[in-house]
């Protein structure tokens, strides 16, 4: 289990030590090629030893997946746990765009537990969590078949996913708007026309 995953359960020292090493980071990556950057260099720049190091990440590639996490999904599911569902393709663009040339640079390291790999399983968990609200909003008290549902979100993450990769891999030129526009179009029929079904039909599709 990656130290992304164990986040919740450390303390709050251990939290700040986490942050500091992935904002320094980010800051390393903008004068050294991220891919060139060792575990050394890191220890190095943030004046701590190998082992520290060691305590809070797995590797260089798990502290890359920390600061998606911090930046990005730790918000993001702040937001949908407050009811919020609006505008979140956008917040999660921009929060990216902010610090595209570092995700741009991580986007083409490649291998196990690469930041590609761990972008995609976050949006597909954060898709199933805005889905199981937007349905129940749309179809309250119906009997819902949640495996239905992580159908329907799987495939609008999947799509997610891709669009955004090519927008990384593009170097983000286009403005985040656009492409949250996109996204919203592509997603915003799907879900609205299965709660309208199964509030109707007043079951899950057989």
């Amino acid at each position: 289990m990656g130290a992304v995953m164990e986040n919740n359960n450390r303390s709050k020292a251990s939290k700040r030590m986490m942050k500091l090493i992935a904002t320094q980071l980010k800051e390393m990556s903008k004068t050294t090629p991220l891919r060139k950057i060792t575990v050394n260099d890191i220890a190095e720049f943030c004046e701590i030893n190998r082992s520290t190091f060691y305590y809070h990440f797995i590797d260089k590639q798990d502290a890359i997946n920390y600061v998606y996490h911090s930046e990005v999904t730790e918000p993001l599911r702040q937001l949908i746990c407050q009811g919020e569902s609006d505008n979140l393709s956008l917040f999660s663009l921009q929060r990216m765009h902010e610090s595209k040339d570092f995700y741009c640079q991580a986007f083409k390291i490649e291998g196990q537990n690469d930041l590609k790999s761990y972008i995609h399983s976050e949006v597909l968990e954060n898709w199933r969590m805005l889905s199981r609200m937007f349905v129940s909003q749309l179809a309250p008290n119906q009997n819902i078949n949640m495996r239905e549902i992580y159908y329907v979100s799987d495939y609008l993450a999947s799509g997610a996913f891709s669009m955004m990769s090519t927008w990384v891999a593009d170097g983000m030129i286009d403005k985040p708007e656009t492409i949250a526009r996109l996204l919203d179009i592509a997603a915003g029929g799907m879900l609205p026309a299965y709660s309208m079904l199964i509030s109707n039909a007043g079951k899950p599709l057989d």
